[in-house]
């Protein structure tokens, strides 16, 4: 049983995105990171946003002149792709965005998507070394990054939106899932800043 919990334990946590800073990453372990693979949705933004607000803006432009590369992971697909890459990829951020589609290979993408580690592992090929995945879930981000061998910070879901099968099937099953593995399960009992779970 530990061996399937251990699948979704993250290697860090923390409260909210602008609390992932150099120092932080530094002080609990993860100065060594050279990129950073965000979620999109429930992450950096409120679900299915249209826009980024300015604190975690500057937490990424932070990160970025600190020489860390930065790129956004989602499942996302369609049109959100083409919202994303405006926000993210388009913008002054310059942050790439990664879908399944890019390591589908012609293939299903939605067969690709987290908690598949393909997304994540083309990143660690692009920048060959060492990448931090971050995002809101255990089943999702979390275990992907596990599977690629790669450290991860959990924080709660930012916002008040979510996907409705998210919300209804994965949420209550993660609600347990922080309960056995003795990580926080209100939002306030998280660290303000990056710290190892």
């Amino acid at each position: 049983m530990s061996e399937v919990l251990g699948r979704f334990r993250p290697t860090h946590i923390v409260r909210s995105i602008e609390g992932v800073t150099p120092e932080a990453l530094e002080a609990s372990g993860l100065g060594d990171i050279d990129a950073i693979a965000v979620d999109s949705d429930g992450t950096g933004t409120d679900y299915h946003a249209e826009f980024i607000e300015d604190s975690v803006r500057e937490t990424y432009m932070t990160l970025a002149r600190a020489g860390i590369r930065l790129y956004v992971v989602t499942n996302s697909y369609n049109a959100r792709v083409d919202t994303l890459r405006g926000m993210y990829e388009h913008s002054e951020l310059g942050m790439k965005v990664i879908t399944p589609e890019m390591v589908s290979g012609g293939d299903n993408p939605k067969k690709y998507r987290k908690p598949k580690s393909d997304m994540l592992e083309l990143i660690q090929q692009e920048v060959g070394s060492r990448v931090l995945m971050i995002g809101d879930q255990m089943m999702k981000d979390v275990w992907s990054a596990n599977k690629a061998g790669a450290p991860s910070v959990l924080l709660p879901r930012r916002g008040e939106g979510d996907d409705p099968n998210v919300r209804r099937f994965q949420r209550p099953v993660e609600l347990r899932l922080r309960q056995r593995l003795h990580l926080p399960i209100e939002d306030s009992d998280y660290p303000e800043f990056v710290t190892a779970a």
